[in-house]
């Protein structure tokens, strides 16, 4: 992240060790309130008409590239989130390698409830894969992230497209691309973008970025 200037500090070991011990120790108490609402839905009798949706807005940098918190980070530290489903019928355990999106809730829930959603939803109604009867139709995420400023030189804008196997970052105002190979660097330390053979890819990854983009703002436009 040269151009955007984050990511290079040297951050105290001592300091990394505490934040992820008050990290792991918020996790935990949240854990344990879940348990408390899971068991709550035994003793009323309604467990197995109840579903219940774990997700969260984002995740927070732990030292990871030098860095902390969130902001407008192209790694999956704070970007990746989790999205547990526990529903009636659904098969325990089972692991959706796919991508999906935060768009995909709304649809989801509505799905589950069997409630029609409307079409012009960007999200994608995943009972079928809740069920273990299907995979996810798209498989790749949208992010959009828009850190703003008192000033336009304090604005910055950040796109990302995520598939199953990359993930390509651009920041606007700097020009900045980043690729990222999800199979083979899992931890984001090598930026693939300046790779001449992997032009046509991040090509075809920017005409995907741009179609999620038109895609999800075109329902709110058509509403105006």
């Amino acid at each position: 992240m040269t151009k955007v200037g984050l990511g290079t500090d040297v951050i105290d070991p001592e300091l990394i060790k505490k934040s992820i011990k008050q990290t792991y120790g918020m996790e935990s108490h949240v854990d344990e309130q879940v348990g408390r609402v899971l068991d709550c839905l035994d003793e009323l009798g309604i467990t197995d008409n109840t579903v219940v949706i774990f997700i969260s807005d984002h995740g927070d940098q732990l030292g990871e590239h030098g860095l902390f918190y969130k902001s407008v980070y192209p790694y999956d530290a704070h970007m990746r989130i989790p999205f547990i489903v526990k529903a009636p019928g659904a098969p325990k355990g089972k692991v959706v390698e796919d991508v999906v999106s935060m768009l995909d809730l709304v649809p989801t829930v509505m799905d589950l409830a069997g409630v029609a959603f409307p079409c012009d939803l960007p999200g994608e109604g995943l009972a079928p894969v809740v069920a273990g009867d299907a995979e996810p139709l798209r498989k790749t995420a949208l992010v959009e992230i828009d850190r703003m400023g008192k000033s336009f030189d304090h604005h910055l804008p950040m796109r990302a497209i995520v598939t199953n196997e990359y993930k390509l970052v651009y920041y606007p105002k700097h020009k900045e691309t980043m690729l990222f190979d999800r199979k083979n660097d899992p931890c984001e330390l090598k930026n693939l973008a300046g790779e001449p053979e992997l032009q046509p890819l991040i090509l075809e990854l920017f005409k995907q970025l741009q179609s999620e983009l038109t895609r999800t703002e075109m329902p709110a436009l058509l509403r105006k």
